[in-house]
């Protein structure tokens, strides 16, 4: 089973992650096609943001912060 999985209704999306030493994640979503892509996300079978469909504009792109934790002073 892939790690992340999306239910895009287009071909085009790219996902990549990055992750630091401590778990905190960016996850990169890339529209590649010339179309906007609606989809939900996935990550190891449980939904990210409790299931809410996302959209990415074509040619386009976003970062999400999965698990990052903010230090505010």
């Amino acid at each position: 089973m892939p790690r992340w999985r999306n239910d895009a209704d287009a071909p085009g999306l790219v996902l990549a992650s990055a992750v630091d030493p401590a778990w905190q994640r960016l996850l990169h979503l890339l529209n590649v096609a010339p179309s906007g892509v609606a989809f939900t996300l996935a990550h190891r079978g449980e939904p990210l943001l409790a299931g809410r469909r996302i959209r990415v504009d074509g040619r386009t792109g976003l970062m999400l912060p999965v698990g990052v934790r903010l230090t505010l002073t």
